[in-house]
């Protein structure tokens, strides 16, 4: 996992989500979505249960490009972001 975000891939999300094309944006969220999900996987190994990519995310800017697709007019983005959001971003109480 710390390859991963030692490579820099989270710092280009934003690049990748502001696209002008919505074919970029969607591999973008795609490749996020992978991301989050091998964070998960490790969350258990860190001190706490949080996925450590959030915090990477949060830091480099990442969310409010997230949060501004939610009202992309592609609906598949919007699905994506959506379920995203629903997924990885909502904590259940």
């Amino acid at each position: 996992m710390e390859s991963i975000l030692n490579l820099g891939v989270i710092r280009a999300m934003p690049v990748l989500l502001n696209s002008d094309s919505s074919r970029v944006v969607m591999r973008g969220l795609e490749l996020l979505d992978w991301i989050l999900r091998k964070g998960d996987a490790v969350k258990g190994e860190y001190d706490s249960n949080l996925n450590p990519v959030l915090f990477d995310l949060e830091s480099e800017g990442v969310i409010k490009f997230i949060e501004a697709l939610q009202q992309h007019p592609n609906d598949d983005i919007y699905k994506k972001v959506s379920n995203l959001i629903d997924r990885y971003f909502i904590s259940e109480s």
